[in-house]
């Protein structure tokens, strides 16, 4: 039960900071895009 939770756990906290992480680079590039546009 335990070990489950953990692992749960794991994949659930690696999936924030994917999403973070993808957020964070889709921002850039977005950023990247404006300074060009203007």
């Amino acid at each position: 039960m335990l070990a489950g939770e953990s692992l749960k756990g794991k994949i659930f906290h690696f999936g924030i900071s994917e999403l973070i992480f993808l957020i964070g680079k889709k921002k850039d590039f977005v950023l990247n895009n404006l300074r060009f546009l203007i």
